[in-house]
């Protein structure tokens, strides 16, 4: 049996260690539209090491490999705290709360030979 791996699984094992959301000044709250919050946290977690004082090793950006897609400002307004949580989780969590408001937005690595990118859409996932 032949078994493959999905772009995916790049969200399910990077962890959301957001320093800036634990500092004492902060309110460990994030708000912004469902789906730049969205690109932020992939943004943050997998293709920079910008919530890192020194340069950890091995390096979390892959942005060598992952892209994400420019902000559009689509959905509701999410107010998240995500700190130390699973990114893939974090994702689906903030997805469950624009399905709640109303207006869903889904996310999704459409699989390619060359580099991967992160997209995010409203209405109905395959939909043109």
């Amino acid at each position: 049996m032949l078994t493959a791996a999905t772009p995916e699984i790049l969200l399910r094992r990077r962890i959301a260690a957001n320093y800036s959301l634990l500092e004492p000044s902060g309110n460990g709250f994030r708000s912004d539209q469902a789906d730049d919050l969205m690109k932020d946290v992939v943004t943050e977690n997998l293709t920079s090491n910008q919530d890192y004082s020194g340069t950890p090793t091995p390096s979390r950006d892959l942005s060598s490999y992952l892209s994400v897609a420019a902000d559009a400002s689509a959905g509701p307004t999410v107010e998240m705290s995500y700190s130390w949580a699973n990114v893939l989780t974090v994702l689906q969590d903030i997805q469950a709360a624009t399905k709640a408001a109303g207006n869903e937005v889904f996310f999704y690595i459409p699989p390619s030979a060359g580099a991967l990118t992160f997209l995010t859409r409203t209405g109905e996932p395959g939909a043109t």
